[in-house]
């Protein structure tokens, strides 16, 4: 029973970081397209600036989740990355009819995905991961 709870927060993780991955992947390759979105949800100021730190906040993030390493930190780069997107992305409530709705799901979706994120960070790593085998060795 203890491999297979270990084994659940491995793939737990893996999977969050999934989401993150493919997505700095997205706006890597599709750049202007990720500009082109942000501005239209009004963020203008430091825009590139703002898109790149966000590639790396969520590489970073994937990473750590991924290894389980640093996973404290990772967790962190990831809720500064979810946290405003989450808000200025998902804005459900400017919205009106089928795109509110749409812009809802995603809202609450982030809010999930966010929540997992808090759990990871508030349980930490897991048995699978290089922060536990760190730990053994001291």
């Amino acid at each position: 029973m203890k491999n297979l709870k270990g084994l659940s927060v491995l793939i737990g993780r893996i999977f969050i970081a999934s989401v993150f991955v493919t997505s700095a992947i997205h706006r890597m390759t599709n750049f202007q397209e990720a500009v082109t979105y942000s501005q239209s949800v009004g963020v203008y100021t430091a825009l590139n600036f703002r898109l790149v730190l966000a590639t790396v906040l969520e590489i970073i993030g994937s990473i750590c989740f991924i290894l389980g390493y640093k996973i404290e930190i990772g967790a962190i780069c990831l809720l500064i990355f979810m946290i405003p997107v989450t808000f200025l992305f998902h804005a459900f409530w400017t919205y009106t009819g089928q795109e509110a709705a749409m812009q809802m799901i995603h809202f609450i979706m982030n809010l999930g995905l966010t929540g997992g994120i808090f759990f990871v960070l508030g349980m930490g790593a897991g048995p699978f991961s290089i922060d536990n085998l760190c730990k053994k060795k001291r």
